[in-house]
């Protein structure tokens, strides 16, 4: 799940640079949580039903997430 800082519903549209430090750190927080328990299956020898295909999502979600923030933060006021 991709999400656009500047439209998401979680971060005020009042320019508080706070809201969307914390969105970002709800949505990472998701994404190392997905990465966590797809680690924990492997280290016992089960498997998800998606593999490790929904880790290496996670992963690519949290780059995006970056992208998306040092865009709004260097973006013109």
């Amino acid at each position: 799940m991709t999400i656009n800082l500047r439209t998401h519903p979680n971060v005020e549209q009042t320019g508080n640079d706070t809201s969307v430090i914390d969105c970002l750190i709800h949505e990472i927080q998701n994404d190392l949580q997905v990465i966590k328990m797809e680690a924990e299956l492997q280290l016992v020898g089960e498997r998800s039903k998606r593999g490790p295909e929904c880790a290496f999502d996670a992963a690519a979600n949290i780059e995006r997430l970056l992208g998306e923030v040092r865009r709004y933060f260097l973006a013109p006021r």
